[in-house]
């Protein structure tokens, strides 16, 4: 999807994205800076895409995204457990951006408990 807001950010987790498919706990160390001092983010998980890496910044699109990192924050209200995706495009020069917040997670973005196939991973670091 193109329209998005491309900001420039550094995540060092690219440097080694394996296409495995399947998304993987990302230590809170490894986070997105901003992301790792906002204390209501409670989990996230990366899953590399398996896409090649653009030449230019106007191949910036959701459809060319080498990664996306599905973040939870934690809220004291009811539904407590929410859910964003954020996606992440590096340029074959090294440059890295980042597109989101998406509520389209596949999933409801609104939940009262982790969903099971979540619930096993633990990020944050200890």
């Amino acid at each position: 999807m193109t329209g998005w807001n491309w900001t420039p950010i550094s995540l060092p987790e690219l440097n080694h994205v394996r296409s495995t498919g399947e998304a993987q706990p990302l230590p809170r160390e490894q986070w997105p800076t901003w992301m790792q001092n906002v204390s209501d983010f409670t989990g996230a998980w990366f899953t590399p895409l398996g896409q090649p890496r653009s030449g230019s910044s106007g191949d910036l699109s959701t459809g060319h995204a080498q990664a996306e990192v599905l973040m939870e924050p934690i809220d004291r209200h009811a539904p407590t457990h929410r859910y964003y995706r954020f996606f992440y495009c590096e340029l074959s020069d090294g440059r890295a951006f980042q597109a989101g917040p998406s509520r389209d997670i596949g999933f409801s973005h609104h939940l009262n408990m982790r969903p099971a196939w979540l619930a096993e991973y633990k990020s944050t670091s200890t």
